[in-house]
């Protein structure tokens, strides 16, 4: 801790400099997965990067004490030691925990547990005046919920305390094959009414076709149900395998999966980005191909290419939360490939997220008008009015000091921005992709030669919990 406490002095003296000169910053915390473009070169910055340790994992109260920038993948495997996970695990291996407790993130499991800051039982954090403090349940609730979903617009997190459950070998997973909107939505009211179940997502892959995924944790494999991996290079691509067992079935099928496969389902294929990647180039998407490009098809790297590397991001995603009895007519508005979550166990008040992938408009205003005619949609169906949550947000704002820091209207104005800018002002941006693999297959050739060279081997290592 005193590491830590030395790191958090020295941000902490960095952001009373700003605060007495009353200057804006924005915060610097390197590499994540996000579609949002990294700000460490930027002016005014006050770095957070350094912020990547665990604390402590405390087997007993069954909880973490982690830094903000510690990925997904190493939390994990930290915690699996103690048999113990986090109850909400975001399925990108480099997402780390302080983005999505400052975002608004779930994972398979939120009907159960809620969005990713639900699982916070506190945080410290550095307000734009330099002051530390902890916001929790109890102290400074206003900030602590404040802060969740905020984009670091009210202060810097600077630690957290997440609490965990105890974890199992394999999640028994069931494919319910879907017709049509409202089947989609019986089968989700069907089987989150199973105390048993755990996890829960769709993905839909046309307008009236789809799967719907729920499964529990075990450590007893059932006779007869098939053993499933996804973490391998030979292994099937977790959507392409949910795609398959659409086409191939009328009713369900189940398969046991291990559960850091599980956990990171998505990392082989970056979800949906790989698909993008093999269409620019173009390329056949096959068994073949996947395998010989399975260094550059993880998420770490497909997220850098899509969102990181190239002078524009041209690929984007939208999340929208809405009520269960309004889903059906978002459907419609979010045309892309999308995946399907609740975000509540409770059917009264049933929440669903709709996360929708694809290509970018090259044109601004075209971006502009689609982004528009979903915000609108979105907008009929909020509970509340977008000016009542402002004027409590920027109360918010005013008591904790953070004039100086950009509001999260600014932060996305300016992003969106910059994405068309980069492109105007890089005349051969459609050429990227092809730069960057050949960057990325030299580094790849170079390396494995080096590494034959001093008689190195290459060992697979998986990560299961004690049954």
């Amino acid at each position: 801790m005193d590491d830590h406490n030395s790191a958090v002095g020295d941000i902490a003296a960095c952001v009373v400099k700003f605060y007495d000169r009353q200057e804006r910053f924005e915060i610097c915390h390197d590499s994540t997965n996000s579609t949002f473009s990294s700000r460490c070169s930027r002016q005014n910055v006050v770095d957070t990067s350094n912020l990547k340790n665990i604390l402590k994992i405390n087997s007993e109260k069954q909880t973490a004490l982690v830094e903000p920038n510690i990925s997904m993948d190493r939390l994990v495997e930290a915690t699996l030691k103690y048999s113990l996970i986090p109850p909400v695990v975001i399925e990108s291996p480099g997402a780390t925990v302080g983005h999505r407790f400052s975002g608004i993130y779930c994972s398979s499991s939120s009907f159960r547990h809620g969005v990713f800051h639900d699982i916070i039982n506190w945080v410290e954090m550095c307000l734009a005046n330099g002051d530390i403090v902890i916001a929790s349940e109890s102290e400074r609730s206003d900030l602590f919920y404040g802060a969740a979903t905020r984009l670091e617009t009210l202060g810097l997190v600077t630690m957290l305390e997440i609490r965990l459950v105890r974890s199992r070998s394999y999640v028994q997973l069931t494919y319910y094959p879907v017709l049509g909107r409202i089947h989609v939505i019986d089968i989700i009211q069907q089987v989150t009414a199973d105390t048993k179940t755990d996890y829960l997502e769709g993905i839909k892959f046309g307008k009236d076709r789809g799967v719907i995924m729920a499964g529990h944790q075990t450590d007893t494999l059932r006779a007869g149900i098939p053993v499933q991996r996804f973490s391998r290079a030979r292994d099937p691509w977790f959507y392409v395998y949910a795609q398959e067992q659409m086409k191939r079935n009328i009713g369900p099928t189940t398969v046991a999966i291990p559960l850091v496969d599980y956990l990171f389902r998505y990392d082989r294929g970056g979800f949906w980005g790989s698909r993008y990647l093999f269409k620019y180039f173009p390329v056949p998407l096959n068994r073949f191909t996947r395998l010989v490009l399975d260094l550059f098809m993880h998420n770490r790297p497909i997220f850098h290419s899509l969102y990181g590397s190239s002078p524009t991001p041209v690929y984007g995603q939208a999340d929208m939360i809405v009520p269960y009895k309004l889903a059906e007519s978002v459907f419609d508005k979010a045309s892309k490939l999308p995946t399907i979550r609740p975000e509540t166990e409770d059917q009264e008040n049933m929440l669903l997220r709709i996360k929708a992938w694809g290509p970018e408009p090259e044109d601004p205003d075209e971006f502009a008008s689609e982004s528009n005619r979903l915000k609108a949609r979105l907008n009929e169906v909020s509970a509340r009015t977008s000016e009542e949550n402002r004027e409590r947000y920027m109360a918010l704002r005013d008591k904790y000091d953070a004039s100086n820091l950009p509001t999260m209207y600014e932060k996305q104005t300016s992003l969106d921005n910059e994405r068309f800018e980069r492109r105007a002002f890089w005349p051969f941006w459609p050429f990227w992709p092809f730069c960057l693999l050949s960057i990325q297959v030299g580094i790849f050739v170079l390396g494995a030669l080096l590494w034959s060279a001093m008689g190195g081997n290459r060992t697979e290592i998986t990560v299961c919990n004690r049954a």
